[in-house]
């Protein structure tokens, strides 16, 4: 069942709403969308929470912890600054706080805010601020951006290609094996398989083959050539959707591991880690696998 989180949106002062889409034991995720009431070259929100959280994590921008411990303050990337009159622009949330509810907050967003910004905050522009369906008051100074139901990320475009192209690193990001980073961006997945090998040789890390919880190294090969390929040829377009370092953490994943499976003293290459058989007997996550896991060559 969705939550919905109140929003406030600067000085404009017209109400929206912020779903949760997902909500766990240590967390919770969900989205809220901004409109442009005029054309912005970089804006700015502040998120404050009822209660501190942990942290915060956004893909469409910096984020910043306030002192206070339930503020945190989000500013655009370069390539998402320019949003066109008119345009909306959805962003995606995920919060650290320990328990499994969400914790209310509100959103007060503008040209620019700070962690100091109280209330409406300010904001540049002309024309006037709209008065709130119910519960809201009047402001001055126009501008603002105001809450809205759907995104395409500023674009005229029919699709928001820049958002599938981060949905698309995120597909691979969830397929993980091994010890997870602390910066893993799927708040599902926890480390698995972390004992992978040979006779003390080390061969954890990879990416599960398949919906399956076996590594198949062919496969693993030939999918991290052909996006390492796009990655190289449409470079500029990586960069242009702030993509960049997701990307190249989504690649260092495979390839560190690739450099585990070759031992170049002893002229052995390891191309599987697990048995297809035993794995397809096993209908579960890969944090939850007991069976044993052998290393081929």
């Amino acid at each position: 069942m969705k939550v919905l989180l109140l929003l406030a949106c600067a000085v404009a002062v017209r109400a929206g709403s912020m779903t949760v889409t997902n909500q766990w034991n240590g967390g919770f995720e969900g989205d809220f969308t901004l409109h442009a009431n005029h054309a912005l070259h970089g804006w700015a929100c502040k998120l404050s929470f009822n209660e501190n959280v942990d942290k915060v994590e956004v893909w469409k921008g910096t984020i910043e912890k306030c002192s206070n411990g339930k503020d945190f303050v989000m500013h655009s990337f370069d390539w998402d600054a320019n949003v066109a009159n008119g345009a909306d622009v959805t962003i995606h949330v995920v919060a650290r706080h320990p328990g499994s509810s969400p914790v209310p907050a509100t959103a007060t967003c503008s040209d620019s805010v700070s962690c100091s910004t109280t209330g409406g905050g300010g904001n540049t522009g002309g024309g006037s601020n709209t008065q709130a369906p119910s519960g809201g008051g009047t402001g001055t100074g126009g501008g603002a951006i105001t809450a809205a139901p759907s995104s395409v990320g500023g674009s005229k475009m029919k699709y928001d290609y820049a958002d599938a192209m981060s949905q698309s690193i995120l597909f691979y990001d969830a397929q993980r094996s091994g010890r997870l980073p602390s910066n893993n961006p799927i708040p599902w997945r926890q480390d698995s398989a972390v004992n992978d090998g040979d006779n003390g040789h080390d061969l954890s890390g990879g990416w599960y083959d398949a919906g399956d919880n076996v590594k198949f190294n062919l496969p693993m090969a030939y999918s991290t050539w052909v996006l390492n390929m796009g990655f190289l040829k449409f470079k500029d377009a990586y960069k242009a959707a702030g993509q960049t370092q997701m990307m190249c953490d989504c690649m260092k994943w495979p390839l560190e591991y690739f450099l585990k499976c070759w031992v170049p003293d002893q002229n052995k290459l390891y191309v599987q880690v697990g048995n297809g058989d035993a794995d397809h007997a096993f209908w579960g996550r890969p944090e939850n696998m007991k069976m044993a896991r052998p290393a081929t060559m």
